[in-house]
């Protein structure tokens, strides 16, 4: 009778995973109600993601211990002074530096697209995350406290963590829209991208806007745009504009070996800072073709603009930014290869000006080229996911279809700052000397390998790793050490010589994740 069960659930536990395999491997049906003309159809997405980044925050060597005290020595000269400096901290105090980081995360899509008829369409999604601006939930938050978990937990008994709900639900989209063939309005909150995304991608939240949009000709479009960005952020009573809005006229056409567009956007943000206006004006034209197995693009974005500075006697500041990309396609069997050159305008550290000759850019939290730097690590703009403002760049690599169900590519990049900055040198500290030392600027922001592959398990389930590993440039030194030589034996007056030490380490990141679409 044993061997009989044994037997029995031996078999059951094989048809089990025969079940699953068959569940997988099995077309995606996605569910749809009619009733009369209107059409209902339901879609979504599930993806989990587990990451690991080394020094993502924080460039300064990995085990490398600094302190804020001051040491008297006597090398090479009657006195000298060195100053450890590497980080602001507790005089006397010495700190380790290990910035490591290690997470898993999800997120929920689900959307459902109503056609009423062939020219009336509504569009409602709703994402996962923790906030209108994030996407995510970080796996073991167990409430609002995600740095000590006091809150939300739902655990009851001894031990009490955990046991409680992922995130929150937001509305990402929610639009109608009324198309005829050759004219049609869309009004709603909406994804929106101008381009290749250079200037401007809200496609990761979107924004409430109007579209009009008309077709003159078969594969030609015109478009306006509104858009709204903010409003009513500033206390009431206080008689300061704060709105913001963007209008963009667009045109576009498609060919079969060619595609060609441009748009003119103007954004007027009456508080970019308090009490600081910014008129911007970005003029963008690209296009791409195709010559057998050879593709070519272009995109060459300009602004201009002023910033109204409301302080007496400073001058107001001129918006100058510009960026350009030029790349190409080949494709080789099954390998396509890419190369890439991209610049964008940038304002050096040392420039106090009140105008903004950097590349001005409005994008998403997401990879725009490379993996870390960018991405996970500050840009030569000072911030994380700026686009390309201040940065040149040169890339080259490929991609290939392995098999059907595996892909993969890698990226190399070269990387410089369109203008010298110091991104981790703040160069204020006044040393015993006397003298308060600048920053040790520099261009050079290093270089970085990407890579990625990509197996799918089954239809609209896929599973892939990446990372990428960014060889730091000077940029982002840190001054470690400063060491001040006072020789008062010389005839005359004293001579003093300050010399500096800087240290910087790599930084790289790793990440997994599963996602079905359905």
């Amino acid at each position: 009778m044993k061997k009989l069960a044994v037997v029995v659930m031996a078999m059951v536990f094989a048809l089990s995973f025969a079940l699953a395999a068959y569940a997988a491997d099995a077309p995606s049906d996605t569910a749809v109600v009619a009733k009369g003309d209107t059409k209902i159809t339901l879609g979504g997405e599930i993806r989990f993601r587990g990451e690991y980044t080394s020094d993502r925050y924080d460039q300064l060597n990995s085990g490398t211990q600094y302190t804020s005290t001051t040491v008297t020595t006597t090398p090479l000269s009657t006195t000298s002074v060195t100053t450890n400096s590497g980080h602001i901290g507790v005089p006397g105090v010495v700190y380790p530096n290990n910035d490591h980081q290690s997470y898993f995360d999800g997120r929920v899509r689900i959307n459902m697209d109503a056609k009423v008829s062939d020219t009336v369409e509504g569009y409602i999604e709703l994402e996962s995350g923790t906030g209108n601006t994030s996407d995510t939930w970080t796996w073991g938050n167990t409430g609002a406290n995600t740095t000590t978990g006091a809150a939300g937990s739902g655990a009851t008994g001894v031990y009490t963590s955990s046991n409680s709900k992922a995130g929150s639900v937001f509305i990402r989209q929610a639009w109608i829209q009324y198309a005829q063939p050759m004219y049609g309005v869309k009004v709603g909150h909406q994804l929106l991208i101008l381009g290749n995304g250079l200037f401007f991608d809200h496609t990761k939240f979107g924004d409430d806007a109007i579209v009009v949009f008309v077709n003159p000709l078969k594969n030609f479009t015109i478009a306006g745009l509104d858009a709204q960005f903010r409003q009513g952020t500033v206390p009431a009573g206080t008689l300061v504009a704060d709105t913001s809005n963007a209008y963009v006229l667009l045109a576009a056409y498609k060919g079969d070996k060619f595609n060609v567009s441009g748009d003119i956007s103007a954004v007027n943000d009456q508080a970019y800072a308090p009490g600081t206006p910014v008129h911007l004006w970005n003029f963008g034209l690209r296009a791409d073709g195709q010559a057998g197995p050879v593709t070519l693009r272009g995109d060459l974005e300009l602004q201009t603009g002023n910033v109204i500075i409301p302080t007496a006697g400073v001058s107001n500041g001129r918006v100058k930014g510009w960026a350009g990309l030029a790349g190409v396609d080949w494709k080789i069997g099954q390998f396509k290869v890419t190369g890439e050159f991209a610049y964008g305008s940038g304002k050096a550290g040392n420039d106090t000006s009140s105008d903004m000759p950097q590349f001005v850019t409005s994008l998403g939290a997401d990879q725009h080229y490379t993996y870390v730097y960018e991405y996970r690590v500050k840009s030569g703009a000072g911030a994380v996911s700026t686009g390309l403002s201040n940065t040149t760049y040169v890339k080259l690599g490929a991609a290939v279809d392995i098999t059907k169900q595996v892909s993969a590519e890698s990226f190399l990049y070269w990387l410089n700052a369109s203008k010298a900055v110091a991104l981790n040198d703040a160069g204020v500290t006044v040393g015993p000397d006397g003298v308060a030392h600048s920053p040790n600027y520099s261009r050079n922001l290093g270089w970085e390998l990407d890579a990625k592959v990509t197996y799918a398990f089954a239809k609209n389930l896929k599973y892939w790793v990446e990372g990428g590993y960014f060889w730091t440039g000077a940029a982002y030194n840190y001054r470690t050490g400063q060491t001040t030589y006072v020789n008062a034996t010389a005839p005359g007056p004293a001579i003093t010589t300050t010399t500096y030490s800087f240290s910087r380490d790599n930084a790289w990141a790793a990440r997994h994740g599963i996602q079905l679409n359905f």
